[in-house]
C-alpha cells in the first residue's frame, strides 16, 4: 500500500537516497542471485546507504553503494545524507541507529517495510509503503526507472576518504601495548583478507565494531553480522556458531569482555563439530566504556579485567588454541585455522592507538571538500 503517493514524492526529488536496515538486508539475502536492493538501485539509479545491521545489502564495491553508518556523529558516510533531498528507509527501525544521529529533521522520509513505522523522536515518515519489501522495491522501481544516478561520485569520494584513512593508519607506527598488540584496523584488514564467498563474520559488541562498520567491505548479505540495536555483549559467538552449523565459513570476532560473558558457547560449538574460527581481540578491558571515559575526560574506573590464558582455555574445551605474536601473524593464523577446521581460537592482543579519528567532528566536511574538488576538477 502507498506505492503511488510514495513514487510521486520520490519522483519530484532530484537526489533521493535509500537507507537499508536489517529487514531490508533480510529481503536482500532471500533474493538469491537477484538481490532486490541491488535491482532497485540499478533500475532507479538511487544510491544505497546501509545501517550497521543492514551492511551487505548491496556489495560494498557497487558504484551505487555509499557505505555503512558507523558512528553517532558526522562521518564520511554521511556525505550522501548531506546532499539528499529525500530519504527512503528500507526495512529500517529507529532502534538500529537513532534518527537524530543521521537524519535531518527537515528531510522528507518514505518508510518501506513490512510493518508500519515506529514513530520516534526524529523519525516521522511522510509516506509509508507497507508490505513485502522486495515487492515494494520492485513496484517503486517501475515508477522510477531511469532516475538520475547522482550518487556515483559521492560513493567514489567516500571510498577515497576511507582508503586514505586506511593508508595513513596502516603505515603509521603499530600500537605497542607491551605484547605486540595490533590496532583495530589491522584486525579488520586481516579478517577481510581471510573472507571467502561464503564467509560470515559475526561481531560481538565492542569498540572494534565501529572500525569494522567503517572499514570492512561486505560483498554479500550476512557477510558481516553485527548488532547495533540492543548492542548486547556476548551474542557474537552464538551467532557465528549458528552460521557454521548452516555450512558457512564462520569467523567470530569477540572482545575479551564479551567472550567471557558467554564462553560456554565454545563448548556448544566443539560438541556440534563446527568449523569455526573464534578471534578474541583482547585489550584486557571493557574497551568501549574505557574510550567513553577518556573521551569525556573522566577517570578510568571499573573497566580493567583479569583474563585467563585464552589459548589454554580453548584447549581445555577441545578446541585449537593460537596466539598472535611476533612469530605468528594474524593473517597466517586465520589461514591456518581455516585449513585445520573444527573450532579454533586465536588470542589477539589489541590496542587502540588512533581512536582520535572517532572523536573528530570534521570528517563530513573533509568529504564535502573532496566532493567539491572532484566535481570542479
Amino acid at each position: 500500500i502507498g506505492i503511488q503517493a510514495a513514487a510521486e514524492a520520490i519522483g519530484e526529488c532530484a537526489r533521493p537516497l535509500a537507507v537499508v536496515g536489517v529487514a531490508g538486508l533480510t529481503a536482500a539475502a532471500g533474493g538469491g542471485a537477484s538481490n532486490p536492493v541491488v535491482r532497485f538501485a540499478e533500475r532507479t539509479g538511487i544510491p544505497i546507504l546501509t545501517t550497521q545491521m543492514g551492511a551487505g545489502a548491496i556489495p560494498a564495491d557497487h558504484p551505487l553503494a555509499l557505505g555503512t553508518l558507523g558512528m553517532h556523529r558526522p562521518d564520511y558516510s554521511h556525505l550522501g545524507l548531506s546532499k539528499a533531498d529525500l530519504i527512503i528507509t528500507v526495512g529500517y527501525q529507529p532502534v538500529e541507529h537513532p534518527p537524530p544521529a543521521w537524519l535531518d529533521a527537515d528531510l522528507p522520509v518514505v518508510h518501506l517495510h513490512h510493518i508500519p513505522a515506529a514513530v520516534e523522536f526524529g523519525y516521522l515518515p511522510r509516506h509509508e509503503v507497507i508490505g513485502s519489501i522486495d515487492a515494494g522495491l520492485d513496484s517503486l522501481a517501475e515508477h522510477l526507472s531511469g532516475h538520475r544516478r547522482w550518487g556515483t561520485d559521492v560513493g567514489i569520494v567516500i571510498d577515497r576518504c576511507l582508503e586514505r584513512e586506511r593508508a595513513q593508519l596502516l603505515t603509521a607506527d603499530r600500537a605497542d601495548g607491551g605484547d605486540g598488540a595490533l590496532g583495530p584496523l589491522d584486525v579488520v584488514m586481516a579478517v577481510q583478507q581471510a573472507s571467502e564467498p561464503s564467509t560470515v563474520v559475526s561481531l560481538d559488541n565492542g569498540l572494534y565494531k565501529i572500525w569494522f562498520a567503517r572499514h570492512f567491505r561486505p560483498q554479500h548479505p550476512h557477510h558481516l553480522v553485527l548488532d547495533n540495536a540492543t548492542a548486547s555483549m556476548g551474542a557474537g559467538l552464538a551467532t557465528a556458531t549458528e552460521a557454521a552449523r548452516l555450512g558457512h565459513h564462520s569467523i567470530a570476532v569477540l572482545g575479551d569482555g564479551g567472550f567471557m560473558m558467554n564462553l560456554g558457547d565454545l563448548e556448544t560449538a566443539v560438541r556440534l563439530g563446527n568449523d569455526l574460527t573464534v578471534l578474541v581481540v583482547r585489550d584486557d578491558a571493557y574497551g568501549f566504556i574505557a574510550w567513553h571515559q577518556s573521551e569525556q575526560d573522566r577517570a578510568r574506573h571499573g573497566v580493567d579485567v583479569a583474563n585467563p590464558d585464552f589459548v589454554t582455555l580453548a584447549q581445555s574445551f577441545g578446541a585449537g588454541g593460537h596466539r598472535v605474536d611476533a612469530d605468528h601473524r594474524l593473517g597466517s593464523l586465520l589461514e591456518l585455522c581455516r585449513q585445520r577446521g573444527g573450532v579454533q581460537l586465536i588470542d589477539c592482543p589489541l590496542a587502540y592507538p588512533y581512536n582520535e579519528i572517532l572523536e573528530r567532528d570534521d570528517l563530513l566536511e573533509v568529504a564535502r571538500r573532496e566532493l567539491a574538488d572532484n566535481r570542479s576538477g
